[in-house]
């Protein structure tokens, strides 16, 4: 199929490139309002201009299994390489840290609409999107506690992008079995007693 136009995901500076294989059939550019509105006595409603908002675009593709008409590449990305991609993104730039992350962020590395980015998550992981990100921020917890043996517990769920502390604790105790702070209580007796053998 001839293309007058082609599209990119980039990142790192454009070390890493990512050419979406099925170009989307249209997509909109959107920008959003920082101003403020403040009420102030004897004058009204008055609207304070702030910088203005970044551009967002937005637009579904898929990746495709095999080869048929309407690609605009020579082949789609295998899928190790899209999970390569997701894995690098999550390591570099650690979205999952964001409270608000969502799956539709994963656009920004598969430009797959919702319903193809839930089945790949699926069958490449074997996790919800739910699970594959708090293993991440589960995984993040335990670095910041190793190094900080007197962190806060509340300090780490907010660093680590939890919702709350009681959601960090229950997702903490699913994952590996017992809750942040018996955790590093464990951390400690290992630093004053070492490590058992079997877990060297």
């Amino acid at each position: 199929m001839n293309t007058n136009y082609q599209m990119w995901i980039t990142g790192n500076a454009e070390a890493e490139k990512l050419r979406i294989p099925v170009l989307p059939e249209k997509f909109t550019v959107s920008i959003g309002s920082k101003n403020k509105s403040v009420e102030v006595a004897g004058l009204g409603e008055i609207t304070v201009k702030q910088a203005r908002a970044a551009y967002q675009f937005s637009y579904n593709s898929f990746f495709p299994a095999r080869r048929f008409p309407g690609l605009s590449v020579g082949s789609p990305p295998a899928p190790l390489e899209c999970v390569e991609r997701i894995k690098r993104w999550m390591e570099s730039e650690k979205p999952f840290l964001n409270t608000e992350f969502r799956l539709m962020d994963l656009q920004q590395v598969l430009p797959m609409n919702r319903t193809y980015l839930s089945r790949f998550l699926n069958r490449a992981f074997g996790c919800t999107f739910y699970q594959f990100v708090n293993g991440y921020r589960v995984e993040e917890a335990m670095w910041i506690m190793e190094g900080n043996p007197d962190v806060r517990i509340g300090d780490v769920s907010a660093r680590c992008g939890f919702s709350s502390t009681t959601v960090f604790t229950r997702t903490f105790k699913n994952i590996a079995g017992i809750t942040p702070r018996e955790w590093m209580q464990r951390e400690r007796e290992y630093r004053k007693n070492g490590k058992p053998e079997q877990l060297k």
